[in-house]
């Protein structure tokens, strides 16, 4: 009676979780392409909102790609993503994109103002990063329809933060990131650290936000007074 009582428990389980829609983690180098859902057979995560892919892809021999979302990190009114990877190339060059994306994120509180992109890690010798962010107003995954950011990181160690100003409505909508990783050598390694969430930016960044926004004000009343 016991074994059986278990295996149904196990099976209520197992079929809650596929149910529930949840996020996608999705690895490509323009001709395989690979598709990981959270809690599916490729993903090594045992936890509910984490999944991660270990495997080939490509000339890219060593992946090893991990997306957090809700409810481990965040919630629907006060997303964060977390993307994370190690990319390892073979006897080749190649290009690589790690992209993660999640849904059913609403509107967002008063205290959280701005959306927030941030990445660190290293870049292959010879070789460039890049980090786009992105929201989906059809709460569709991997919408793109706003650009919450992007950057672009050569060869070495790096870090950077960009902020957006939030988009606030009443509706469900989709966010996504995506890494993009170009290796010009044999034998070559990257990883990551890239973060995407809604919160108010550090002080830091506000004032060079705010520095920026008087430069152009000033810039706009010296016009005025020229004309």
């Amino acid at each position: 009676m016991i074994p059986v009582m278990a295996v149904a428990l196990l099976s209520i389980v197992a079929t809650s979780r596929s149910a529930q829609a949840g996020p996608l983690l999705k690895l490509t180098d323009g001709t395989t392409t690979q598709i990981i859902a959270d809690g599916d057979s490729l993903d090594s995560a045992l936890m509910p909102g984490v999944v991660t892919f270990s495997g080939t892809i490509g000339n890219f021999l060593i992946n090893v790609s991990t997306g957090i979302s809700k409810p481990v990190l965040g919630n629907p009114a006060l997303p964060q993503l977390d993307l994370n990877s190690i990319n390892v190339t073979g006897a080749g060059t190649g290009t690589l994109a790690i992209s993660f994306t999640d849904t059913d994120f609403t509107a967002l509180g008063p205290d959280s103002t701005w959306y927030q992109s941030g990445i660190g890690g290293v870049v292959a010798a010879g070789g460039t990063l890049t980090y786009s962010t992105y929201l989906g107003t059809s709460n569709t995954p991997w919408g793109m329809d706003v650009s919450l950011g992007s950057g672009t990181f050569a060869s070495g160690p790096f870090s950077d933060i960009f902020v957006s100003p939030s988009i606030v409505n009443n509706l469900p909508y989709s966010l996504t990131q995506v890494v993009s990783v170009t290796h010009t050598g044999s034998w070559q390694s990257s990883s990551f650290n890239a973060t995407l969430d809604a919160s108010v930016p550090e002080p830091g960044t506000l004032m060079l936000f705010g520095t920026g926004l008087m430069g152009l004000a000033r810039l706009a009343r010296g016009r005025t007074s020229k004309s």
